[in-house]
């Protein structure tokens, strides 16, 4: 494996974290507001990114839940 690859994909990685955690507290923010489209969206988003993400999972419940 070249050195570039290696550093690239810890980059992406990382970058990748720093997303999925934007994403999470937008989503909480949204929850404080009691806006769930906009928690189903961003857990939507999240999951996305990363399908078996806890958080992104029992958001996206809780927001179709709130929907109906």
């Amino acid at each position: 494996m070249s050195r570039w690859y290696y550093y690239s994909s810890i980059m992406a990685t990382e970058r990748l974290q720093r997303r999925i955690e934007k994403l999470l507290d937008e989503a909480e923010e949204a929850v404080s507001d009691l806006n769930w489209s906009l928690v189903r969206d961003r857990a939507q988003a999240v999951l996305g990114l990363d399908l078996d993400n806890a958080d992104g999972l029992t958001l996206r419940a809780v927001a179709k839940r709130e929907l109906g």
